[in-house]
């Protein structure tokens, strides 16, 4: 089936069922959500919204964006990407594809954070890998005066970044920097460390959804080999990184690799390890306490 713009105006309820139907031709999964979304964010309103105008009509402009967003979607372009913005933490962001999409996995991540954030009354912060910045704008927004310095190795990150910080309006709480933590060391001493760093094993990448493969990042989800060397470089160096009492907070893998990234810091005789449940009870965020 081809979608094609019909002659006259159409209203968003037939312009939507059109869109709907073209995707599901190409066996899109929830084409009816992801063809919400793309009309909803073509148009600047909610998805709610769409919904109560199924009335109004879709001018040229719009359905003529709305019919290449279409497009891309069948071809398996991520939403997000497409739209160039999702949410986060219950926080808007813009996105390109420069960065990861967030995960809701990482948001547990950040719910830990939270909790330690006010367990051992950090002020400073430093987030490794910061992407879109999700992590540090969300925590920013959580905490007014925590000071926050992010990095990521990736200058379209930091650019990407340092905007979501201005359109949440945590601009003036967070720093950003260009570092390879890898081969550089942070200039100063933090209360908590925050990372979602690559961490899928270079053979279980060649195994994620093509979408994901052909879309997002190589970069930002395996390190190329086993999916452990940014916890080794964390486990061996973190400790100068921290203030006293400091702690680091890590969002790891499947399969084994919790227990693999937990005996790294174990090996290093770190001083509390622990592994933190997902939703699903699966291991998924590893916290460690300074000797």
């Amino acid at each position: 089936m081809n979608y094609s713009l019909a002659p006259e105006a159409e209203s968003v309820g037939q312009v939507l069922s059109d869109g709907i139907n073209f995707l599901e031709s190409y066996d899109v999964e929830e084409a009816g959500l992801r063809a919400e979304w793309l009309l909803a964010s073509i148009m600047g309103i909610s998805r709610t919204q769409l919904r109560l105008e199924r009335d109004q009509i879709v001018d040229d402009h719009h359905s003529r964006r709305f019919d290449l967003s279409l497009r891309r979607c069948a071809n398996g372009e991520p939403v997000q990407y497409i739209t160039g913005e999702t949410e986060f933490f219950g926080n808007p962001l813009l996105l390109n594809e420069t960065v990861l999409i967030p995960r809701p996995e990482t948001e547990r991540l950040v719910e830990i954070a939270v909790e330690t954030v006010g367990l051992i009354e950090a002020s400073s912060l430093m987030e490794i890998g910061t992407g879109s910045g999700c992590i540090a704008v969300s925590l920013a927004l959580k905490y007014p005066r925590l000071k926050i310095t992010a990095v990521d190795n990736s200058d379209g990150a930091i650019k990407l970044a340092r905007q979501n910080s201005e359109k949440n309006g945590v601009e003036d709480q967070i720093s950003f920097c260009q570092l390879d933590i890898l081969s550089d060391d942070p200039e100063s001493q933090y209360d908590l460390i925050i990372s979602n760093p690559p961490y899928v094993p270079l053979t279980e990448y060649a195994l994620l959804d093509e979408t994901v493969r052909y879309f997002e990042p190589e970069t930002a989800l395996t390190d190329g080999d086993d999916g452990l060397e940014f916890y080794r470089r964390f486990a061996k160096d973190g400790h100068r990184w921290l203030c006293p009492e400091g702690m680091v907070i890590l969002e790891v893998g499947r399969n084994d690799h919790p227990q693999k990234a937990a005996g790294l810091f174990q090996a290093e005789g770190w001083g509390r390890v622990e592994l933190f449940e997902d939703y699903n009870r699966d291991p998924r965020v590893l916290t460690v306490k300074q000797k």
